[in-house]
């Protein structure tokens, strides 16, 4: 019984830490204009044939899985310099002139494990969940934040743990039931 007992937490012990670990971690960006020259934030609206500076900041957590996404950047009515940014954590610069009227710029962190599955299983595992993650910035009406964002599968549930206590409390009330009995 003694080993059954320590078999039981030990499962209960690996059902808590897996439950712990697995910890909902999202890819966030956000865009922000700033002064072309000095670097602050501003909030303006822009005109025809006007410079902007936006700064973007890219947070990717630490164990993201980043397999099949990819960054993109989408324009209307701008034309950019080319842009440096990548898919790590990081704060990036994006320059250009506001070229016709309405303007925006978005860019995307674009989950394409759909389009590159190559099996069933890969297919289904892309369809559960769209990880993309969006955001947007309008030079005529400030910053619009359409943000999604993505959600990491987790390792553990919390479901797991509650069957682990109980399994643990029913082990222990019917190991202190035969101690009693003897």
């Amino acid at each position: 019984m003694k080993k059954f007992i320590a078999i039981l937490i030990s499962v209960l012990l690996l059902c808590g830490m897996t439950t712990a670990m697995a910890v909902d971690e999202k890819v966030t960006v956000a865009i922000q204009p700033v002064d072309y020259q000095t670097g602050k934030a501003v909030s303006k609206t822009y005109v025809e044939n006007e410079l902007f500076n936006l700064r973007v900041d890219i947070d990717v957590p630490r164990f993201a899985d980043l397999t099949n996404m990819q960054l993109v950047i989408e324009v209307d009515g701008v034309e950019i310099e080319e842009p440096s940014l990548q898919l790590v954590t990081g704060r990036y610069y994006i320059r250009g002139v506001v070229t016709a009227q309405p303007a925006n710029i978005c860019i995307k962190v674009k989950d394409v494990a759909l389009e590159n599955a190559d099996t069933a299983e890969e297919m289904y595992e892309a369809m559960k969940e769209d990880r993309t993650v969006t955001a947007c910035y309008s030079f005529t009406a400030g910053v619009q934040q359409a943000q999604q964002t993505i959600s990491i599968p987790k390792t553990g549930d919390a479901s797991v743990l509650g069957v682990a206590l109980i399994l643990g409390a029913g082990a222990w009330v019917i190991d202190c039931g035969k101690r009693f009995k003897r």
